[in-house]
């Protein structure tokens, strides 16, 4: 998958190909607002978790996000 995202949406790519940037979402916790992972980006954790409980909890259309996201990067 990582060659797709790098193709198509060069922003969301892994710098290096490491698998390793993305250990700080493996964890047991559920993705809340409160989500204890350590994403070094503070606004992107932020933004990521808000995006996920506006789906969860105010039943958002997730599809209205996907569309967004793919028409940021054109």
């Amino acid at each position: 998958m990582t060659p797709f995202i790098r193709d198509k949406f060069q922003r969301f790519a892994m710098k290096g190909g490491s698998g390793w940037l993305t250990r700080s979402l493996e964890q047991v916790h559920p993705y809340t607002l409160e989500y204890p992972g350590k994403i070094l980006d503070r606004a992107v954790k932020e933004a990521f978790l808000q995006i996920l409980h506006d789906i969860q909890e105010n039943r958002a259309d997730p599809k209205k996000y996907l569309q967004m996201l793919m028409m940021q990067e054109q």
